[in-house]
């Protein structure tokens, strides 16, 4: 019964932080298209051979930050969504 209730207890928040890793991570997935020419053969042939044909053989956290040269980050995020200022430009 302890179990059940401790189950329980951690379902919304894995809810929730799929609903907001998943989105930071394909914002900042489409960052990396964005810096490296967009929607290219190459680009699409790196992420298949170093993240998605892999399946399940690796962390996936390490294979998207090989892929990505570094941890995901919600900088991506927060651009597209307009959260951070607009640079001072006087």
């Amino acid at each position: 019964m302890a179990a059940n209730a401790r189950t329980a207890g951690q379902r919304p928040l894995g809810r929730l932080l799929r609903l907001i890793c998943g989105p930071m991570l394909a914002d900042d997935a489409y960052g990396w298209l964005e810096e490296h020419g967009g929607l290219t053969r190459a680009n699409g042939d790196r992420f298949r051979q170093m993240v998605t044909s892999c399946g399940n053989t690796e962390d996936l956290a390490k294979m998207y930050a090989a892929w990505r040269r570094r941890a995901p980050n919600t900088d991506a995020m927060k651009k597209d969504r307009e959260l951070e200022p607009e640079p001072n430009t006087h």
